[in-house]
């Protein structure tokens, strides 16, 4: 591990970059539009920061306005693997991210938007690209449609790939090869592993082999299809001028009551990317997050209690969630703002702390967004009073789910988390 911290310090420091928060203004080639005042590029491409309103059925609130980011293309997350003398490894790149708390990531070998990949910006080709666009000798091992954050983006997916390949490929400066209990002790350091790794890494999470769930895969099914149809959302495109409560500003568009989120601006330089200068709107967090599962043992086996959660930007109207997912959880915590079911749990947990991690959301399109990542084990599951949106899931039963598209990126996030990591441990073991 310390010889891949090494490798990251190494890269950062001969890497000349430079990231900086200026007025709206001055961002070169965005513009506000006449019409609406929605934020958009002068190519058409990449994406746009719109408004939306939102009437729904679902939580307490249920009715407003926010911006969004509208990006109506499928980008690639994907990373390479290949088994060499008997070890599987994983081809991982250290990446610069505008929003990244750290600057450089661990990231797939390919993170790319469609209009990167098709070079939008006129800057360099993406590296390894073609192993992922239907190359004859690569072997496709997963290849799956997943959603982006459902608050924040408007009916976003990536594909999240794995793909194996036997040859010798050229290892670019940016790039190294891994193997699973590296990339596992990685996730022990804060903001080292993005989020979009862990999105496609979940897909290698080991399964149990002893699983005894407490619900068959046909209730679990059962359960999502009632909450479908209970639940309804209606999502309209309004423009930023016609959004109620926010107010656009020299350097941020924020929120009346400056909570949720803002949008800002950057200015990058950055010699190892496709473009070596650019400028670009963000999504900035208030303060920090959190994310958590809460676990029990049920017929001795590891269940987790999932949610099924509407979310604005949802392709679906439904996607199973974490236990927990809040912005701001201190201040929620503290009755500022509206807690959450079962935030105390997490917050005055002392015993069975499984996984408790700070880690990032994605820095491309997010300046400083962290979440802390949890996962309690809780002995008395019998007593948790259940509202209907929440389930008990077997550990097998998370992984099946989230290969198939059903689980959002908070969800996929954690098992990634937790699961590499105790992979790591029991090989240790």
């Amino acid at each position: 591990m310390n010889d891949i911290q090494l490798w990251f310090s190494d890269k950062l420091q001969s890497t000349d970059y430079s990231i900086s928060e200026i007025p709206f203004e001055l961002m070169d080639k965005w513009y506000f539009d006449a019409v609406d005042t929605n934020l958009r590029h002068q190519n058409g491409s990449f994406y746009s920061i719109e408004g939306i309103r939102v009437t729904t059925n679902y939580g307490e609130t249920q009715h407003w306005d926010q911006p969004i980011i509208n990006q109506p293309e499928i980008g690639i997350l994907g990373i390479l693997t290949k088994v060499e003398d008997g070890e599987r490894k994983y081809l991982m790149q250290a990446k610069i991210e505008p929003g990244n708390v750290n600057i450089m990531q661990l990231s797939p070998t390919v993170q790319a938007t469609e209009s990167n990949y098709k070079r939008a910006h006129d800057g360099k080709k993406t590296t390894y690209l073609e192993h992922f666009l239907g190359k004859l000798d690569s072997v496709v091992i997963f290849d799956q449609l997943q959603t982006e954050q459902g608050g924040r983006f408007y009916k976003k997916r990536n594909r999240n790939m794995l793909v194996e390949i036997e040859e010798d490929v050229e290892v670019h400066e940016d790039h190294r090869w891994m193997n699973l209990h590296e990339i596992g002790a990685l996730f022990h350091i804060d903001n080292f592993v993005n989020m979009d790794s862990r999105s496609v890494l979940c897909c290698v999470v080991k399964r149990k082999e002893i699983d005894n769930p407490m619900n068959t895969t046909d209730e679990i099914l059962n359960w999502i299809t009632k909450l479908m149809v209970k639940y309804t959302l209606t999502v309209e495109l309004v423009g930023l001028k016609y959004i109620k409560d926010w107010i656009t500003g020299e350097y941020e568009i924020r929120h009346i009551s400056d909570s949720y989120f803002r949008v800002n601006a950057v200015k990058v330089e950055a010699s190892t990317r496709e473009v070596a200068r650019w400028c670009q709107p963000m999504n900035k967090s208030i303060e920090e997050g959190l994310i958590g599962f809460l676990t029990a043992d049920i017929n001795d086996t590891l269940h987790f209690l999932v949610r099924g959660i509407v979310e604005v930007g949802n392709i679906d109207i439904l996607h199973m969630a974490p236990t927990i997912q809040c912005s701001m959880y201190n201040k929620r915590f503290n009755g500022q703002y509206r807690c959450p079911p079962y935030l105390d749990i997490f917050l005055n947990a002392s015993g069975d702390i499984l996984c408790d991690q700070i880690q990032s959301e994605e820095g491309g399109r997010f300046y400083h967004c962290q979440n802390r990542h949890m996962i309690v084990k809780i002995d008395d599951y019998k007593n948790l009073a259940l509202r209907d949106d929440y389930m008990w899931v077997s550990f097998n039963q998370v992984l099946n789910f989230t290969r198939y598209g059903y689980f959002n990126i908070e969800g996929r996030s954690l098992m990634s988390c937790f699961g590499l990591t105790n992979q790591m441990a029991a090989s240790n073991g």
